[in-house]
Order: C-alpha cells, then sequence, then structure tokens
C-alpha cells in the first residue's frame, strides 16, 4: 500500500490514465520462474558493437543510452506488451503481482508537492502509531520530503525496505504539531479482493483489482463468506481490473464452473495448452454477472469470456481492451527484466480477441484513449478481435467527472473525510448507524464548500443536482473507510453505480 492511492472506480478518467501506464509496462499472464536471458556469443556480439561505437564515434555519447535506444528500437517492431523494465522500476511491478511488501502500512497522495496520509491500514506496522489521516509527511529519515516535487514513486523507494528495519517519519498533524515517529517495516499485504453482500437484494458483490499470487485465496475466502449467508445471485466486478496471473483466473472460474469444461487455451509457437475446471466448485448453479469496461484487460477479460462463452454469467458494461497476449518473464544480467509475448490465449468458443497492433504502439494505446460510441451489436461476437463485447451494454457514469476533474486532482473528498473523521468523538456502532445520521449530508456539504472555498474551486451550487448528489457519495464512501475500512468505501459507493444497478436488474 505505500506509495500507492487506494484504487477506486470512483475516479475512472484518472484509472484510465493510470491502467494505461500498467497495460505499457505488461503484466505477466503464465506464471513462470522469473528466466535468465543468457545466449553468450549473441550477448558479446552487442557488447563489441556498442564499445566500438563508444569508443570511435565522432561525438560522445553515452554506453546506456545506446543501450537503451537498442533495446527500444528492437522492442519496436515486436507487440506493444513485450516491454523492457528498467532496474529501478522492476521491484514494483514485481511487487504487484506478489500482492505484498515490505513497508509501513500507510496509503497517501501528493497534494501541493507534499505526501498526504489517507488512510492507516488496521493490520499494519503504522496501525499502533500516531499516524492520522491528514497528516503532512515532511520528513523521512531527517531527510526532508515535503515541498520539493517529489514523485509518488520517489517517495515510496524511501518509505520501503527490508523486513524490521526501523524508520522515522516526520509527519505536521492537522492541528499544525510536529512530530517523529519511527515505525518497525514488515510484511504488508495488498488486497485485490473486496466484496459485501447486497441484504435488499440478496446478492453478493465482489471487485477483483488485480490477478495477484494472492487473487485466488481471497476470493475464496469472500466467496465462502457470503456463501454462508445463503446467496443465489452474484456480480463480479473487474472494470478497471488491468489483469495478471492467469492461473488465478483459471482457479475462479474452477469455482464457478461446472463439469470438466475447457476455460481457455494458449498456443505458442511450439505447443498448445489447454486449462479445464476440474473439481466441485463453490458457486457452479447461482445466477453471475461480470461487469467490465475498457480497461478490464487480459486475466479481466479470460474471466468475463470464458463466462460469455460457456454462457454461464451476464456480461454488462462496455467493450474490454482487447488484450490476448501471454507474457513471460526473463531476467536480464544488470538487474533488468524483459516480459516477452510466448502465446496467445484463446477463449472456449475459439476467440482470441486481442486487438491490432499493426499500426505501432503509439497508434495501439491512443485507439484506446479514443472515446467510442458503444453499439448494442453483439452478431459477430465469435469471431471479432477488439475485447470482450458485453451481453448488455452500459457505460461508467463519467459526466461528473470530466465536469470537475479539478476536484480529484486536487483530493478534495479526501480532505474533507478527514477532516469529518477526526473531529468525531464517538465512532459510529456500525456503517448503518453511520449513513442514518440525519445531519450527515448537511455537514459534508459544509465542509465540501469551505474546501473548495479554499481552493478557488467552482462551488457545489453551481452543480447540477445529480453531480452534488455523487460528491456527497464519494465523501461519505471516503469517510466510511476511515471508520470501517475498505470493505465499507465500496459498500457506500457501489450501490449508487448504473452499471451495478443494472446487473441487479439483468439478475432478477
Amino acid at each position: 500500500m505505500d506509495g500507492t492511492s487506494t484504487k477506486s472506480i470512483a475516479l475512472p478518467l484518472i484509472l484510465s490514465l493510470v491502467l494505461i501506464v500498467g497495460m505499457f509496462l505488461g503484466f505477466q499472464l503464465a506464471r513462470k520462474q522469473p528466466q535468465e536471458l543468457n545466449t553468450k556469443s549473441e550477448k558479446e556480439s552487442l557488447d563489441d558493437l556498442v564499445s566500438l561505437i563508444e569508443k570511435k564515434y565522432v561525438d560522445s555519447i553515452s554506453k546506456e543510452k545506446l543501450l537503451q535506444d537498442g533495446i527500444d528500437g528492437i522492442l519496436s517492431n515486436l507487440d506493444p506488451h513485450t516491454v523492457y523494465i528498467n532496474k529501478e522500476d522492476l521491484p514494483r511491478s514485481d511487487e504487484e503481482l506478489e500482492g505484498s511488501i515490505y513497508g509501513i502500512g500507510i496509503e497517501y497522495y501528493i497534494s501541493n508537492d507534499t505526501a498526504t496520509i489517507s488512510y492507516v491500514l488496521p493490520q499494519g506496522p503504522s496501525a499502533s502509531k500516531n499516524f492520522k489521516p491528514g497528516d503532512q509527511i515532511i520528513t523521512i529519515k531527517n531527510d526532508t520530503v515535503a515541498g520539493k516535487k517529489l514523485s509518488q514513486n520517489t517517495i515510496s523507494k524511501k518509505i520501503k525496505g527490508q523486513k524490521q528495519n526501523s524508520i522515522s517519519i516526520g509527519v505536521k498533524h492537522l492541528n499544525q504539531s510536529f512530530e517523529t515517529i519511527t515505525v518497525q517495516r514488515d510484511y504488508v499485504n495488498l488486497p485485490s479482493v473486496y466484496s459485501f453482500l447486497d441484504t435488499y437484494n440478496k446478492t453478493a458483490y465482489i471487485q477483483i483489482q488485480l490477478f495477484s499470487e494472492n487473487t485466488y485465496a481471497e476470493f475464496y475466502d469472500e466467496l465462502i463468506t457470503l456463501k454462508s449467508k445463503k446467496i443465489d445471485k452474484l456480480i463480479i466486478d473487474v472494470r478497471n481490473n488491468p489483469g495478471g496471473y492467469m492461473d488465478a483466473a483459471t482457479d475462479i472460474l474452477d469455482e464457478l464452473v461446472a463439469g470438466k469444461q475447457l476455460l481457455v487455451s494458449t498456443k505458442s509457437n511450439s505447443k498448445k495448452t489447454s486449462y479445464y475446471a476440474s473439481k466441485n466448485g463453490l458457486f457452479e448453479k447461482g445466477k453471475i454477472a461480470v461487469l467490465i469496461n475498457e480497461n478490464a484487460a487480459s486475466a479481466s477479460e479470460i474471466l468475463a469470456g470464458t463466462l460469455q462463452d460457456l454462457k454461464r454469467a451476464t456480461i454488462i458494461g462496455a467493450p474490454s481492451y482487447g488484450k490476448g497476449l501471454v507474457q513471460e518473464q526473463f531476467d536480464l544480467p544488470n538487474g533488468a527484466a524483459i516480459r516477452i509475448t510466448t502465446a496467445r490465449y484463446y477463449l472456449p468458443s475459439g476467440r482470441n480477441i486481442q486487438r491490432a497492433y499493426d499500426h505501432g504502439r503509439d497508434a495501439y494505446y491512443v485507439d484506446h484513449l479514443k472515446k467510442t460510441s458503444y453499439q448494442h451489436d453483439t452478431s459477430n461476437k465469435n469471431t471479432q478481435t477488439n475485447g470482450i463485447v458485453p451481453d448488455l451494454f452500459q457505460s461508467d457514469d463519467t459526466s461528473f467527472y470530466q465536469i470537475e476533474h479539478s476536484y480529484f486532482e486536487q483530493n478534495i473528498m479526501e480532505q474533507v473525510a478527514q477532516h469529518y473523521f477526526l473531529k468525531q468523538k464517538e465512532k459510529p456502532k456500525d456503517l448503518q448507524d453511520f449513513l442514518q445520521q440525519s445531519d450527515l449530508n448537511n455537514e459534508c456539504k459544509i465542509l465540501l464548500q469551505e474546501h473548495l472555498e479554499a481552493k478557488h474551486l467552482k462551488p457545489m451550487t453551481t452543480l447540477s443536482n445529480k453531480a452534488q448528489t455523487i460528491l456527497l457519495n464519494v465523501t461519505k464512501a471516503h469517510i466510511a473507510k476511515l471508520f470501517f475500512g475498505q470493505q465499507a468505501y465500496y459498500q457506500v459507493l457501489i450501490p449508487k453505480d448504473p452499471v451495478y444497478l443494472k446487473a441487479l436488474r439483468a439478475l432478477q
């Protein structure tokens, strides 16, 4: 969690940009131990060429830049998901897929060139310390980091480190007092699955944010708990999920699909491998809906596409990203790594949903950013190669975010939530008690207006009623998270989501 803001469906536009970067780095679909690229003769030839140019070329040139340009040139002729990951970025990329880090268990965002704590993990190393939401991080190991325009990744690297090592963090509390807090780094789990039970509609909701090493175990535990409530309808949300390990997706599918049916197959230049359902799953008979959007990719598309092919679920949302390639990771001698596309995957119907990349990488990503007009035409969905086409179309409601993007850029809702949370003398007994407080909306409105005025942003009164309602709901979701954890955030936010509401109607 350290250095990574919580992924939130409340920020679809911001997330789409983040996820494009994630796609570019490439997520490993085939679970393989990293392999070392060690073909000596080719390596020596390249080294000789670079050394010769470095010594004899008329102008001075950086060897590192020459090597990087050479790598970029080679990869530009391959698919967009074959990527080089430099030594500095590799640890963070691997941590996301492994689902854990050694850190201190805080979330923060960058505001006015300063990192501000937004959440302290209840089970993390910092839970027993005096870190508070709204605290500004001023120093790390006595080095000033505030006001220096440091990136979130740079601050994250300063905070993370070896297990059991202590680190001192200097924070300025909301009351302007300064305190240096020493905390011992430890294992921090990065959850990828969140759920809640919609008791009114008797429907379970599970959101999968990434297919990491821990995802299947998390999904299984959540489904066991939900199934004990006698559910017969399940909504799985993989919107904005960029993918990850393929076997995490197939393991989850095995809990949802009856019999020995084909789940997915992969074809490389030398072999074909097929994966089948092989056991009695937890939820083989209830109704299922899967929510997708244009940022659902890779393993997310395997999950949605397989359930669609097997007529096991109704797919709802917007057409998915369109990534049907499998990568393996190879370590390089310089500490970097390369993820090479080694196969294509095919859904049970035989379709591969990889988008065309004939016009180069830039065109490939620009194509994804373009606004598209979705039409309800699934007549060719068994042969189309542009992602998963939903059975029912419903795009995310982005009108508010397009109008008031600055509210999110400056983290207004998080700041309001922090002020509300810290001034409460008593914690509500549960989420329902919190939401039923008669003065909740009014208090949130007052705080929102104060913060918007302080930031010289457009006041609430200029927004439509719909936008004001969304703004209040997002703020209440952030407050609920501070009181009751991440699950409560989604429990407040999701029931107002138009895609979720359409799924409820479909399951009825």
